[in-house]
């Protein structure tokens, strides 16, 4: 497995538990938004988009999957979000989201003597 591989869906259920996840039921579904978050970061390491991407910490972008998820499917139904799991377009978005936030958060660096730092309104997404 090189560095930018999804781990396995045992070892991601693993993860799960360690976090504290409640996500009792859509443990599939995040797997899929984790494991194509991963393979985005790992197309733009690949194609030195950012310079030398560093590997992946796997529990902490599980933890954004698992926060993004909560975020966009809160205080919707079950069938409205079995319709948000099956809609593309919300798997691309979510995980555009993820990947931005912790590439943005983790793997850049902010220099503590700039007017802009990690978290300044403007490195968040949900200010664009």
């Amino acid at each position: 497995m090189n560095q930018f591989s999804p781990i396995s869906f045992e070892d991601f259920n693993k993860a799960l538990g360690i976090i504290n996840a409640h996500v009792k039921g859509h443990e599939g579904f995040l797997y899929s938004i984790y494991s194509y978050t991963v393979e985005g970061i790992g197309d733009l390491a690949e194609d030195k988009i950012f310079g030398n991407l560093q590997g992946i910490n796997h529990l902490e972008l599980i933890g954004y999957c698992v926060g993004e998820y909560s975020y966009f499917v809160a205080g919707n139904s079950e069938e409205q979000i079995k319709k948000m799991q099956e809609d593309e377009n919300f798997i691309m978005s979510i995980s555009s989201v993820i990947a931005d936030k912790y590439l943005s958060l983790t793997q850049f660096s902010h220099n503590a003597g700039s007017l802009a730092n990690r978290f300044m309104p403007t490195v968040s997404t949900l200010y664009v």
